[in-house]
């Protein structure tokens, strides 16, 4: 594949990220044009037949080449989906353990009001109340 199919290939926004490294470089603007004007511009950078030398080098080349910047490859619209997917994935399941764990704290809690519940019907002394008290506001303020 040559450098210039390669960076026709590209999506705009790789585009404007491999001309924002070039303009780094060379200090060129990117701002108000389309995709063929940003590869157009690039190319001409590059050189249209043969690639232009900077400091012994090509400016643009792939990666392993002795180039100043590696063109990126282009993703193609199932591997963009796939990584949505992936990230979506990562979301829900991120959802599910925090559910996961509330769940778990509700269960707890719900034991230990049983327990609360079943203390209070044998207590017989203020203390035992009070103690009782205690443990019920500490259980409430847990789950808050």
């Amino acid at each position: 594949m040559k450098v210039g199919d390669a960076i026709k290939a590209l999506k705009r926004p790789q585009l404007i990220q491999l001309l924002k490294q070039i303009k780094s470089f060379l200090s060129i603007n990117a701002t108000g044009k389309n995709k063929e004007e940003l590869a157009d511009a690039i190319l001409e950078l590059h050189g249209k037949k043969t690639a232009n030398k900077f400091y012994g080098k090509k400016l643009l080349g792939f990666e392993g080449e002795d180039v100043h910047i590696v063109i990126p490859s282009r993703q193609s619209k199932q591997e963009t989906k796939v990584e949505k997917a992936e990230k979506e994935l990562v979301k829900i399941n991120k959802k599910k353990v925090a559910v996961d764990v509330s769940l778990a704290k509700q269960r707890k809690a719900s034991r230990e009001l049983a327990k609360i519940r079943e203390d209070f019907k044998t207590a017989k002394t203020d203390k035992e109340f009070m103690a009782l008290q205690k443990r019920l506001d500490k259980l409430s303020s847990d789950s808050v």
